[in-house]
């Protein structure tokens, strides 16, 4: 369920940010949000293996911290996309 529930919001967000930019430079925006979307997957990898580590007992500590954050940054996508200019 978790899986179909995720493609289902990439489409729609992809159609959501393509549709602000004039079709000529499409391509050229599509390359680079897709070199940013990967590169801040690796950092927010890096960054979430910095806050949790496995305690002595085997249990993963701070956890629910990269959970709030993950909330926050969503809360902030949101917001952001009610900002979006269409062509």
């Amino acid at each position: 369920f978790f899986m179909i529930a995720i493609t289902g919001r990439i489409i729609p967000s992809t159609a959501m940010i393509t549709g602000s930019v004039k079709p000529e430079n499409r391509g050229a925006f599509m390359s680079i949000n897709s070199s940013i979307q990967n590169m801040g997957s690796g950092i927010a990898a890096i960054i979430s293996g910095l806050i949790v580590y496995k305690s002595s007992t085997g249990q993963l500590v701070n956890y629910q911290i990269v959970g709030y954050i993950a909330i926050f940054a969503t809360l902030v996508c949101v917001y952001l996309a009610t900002k979006l200019k269409y062509e």
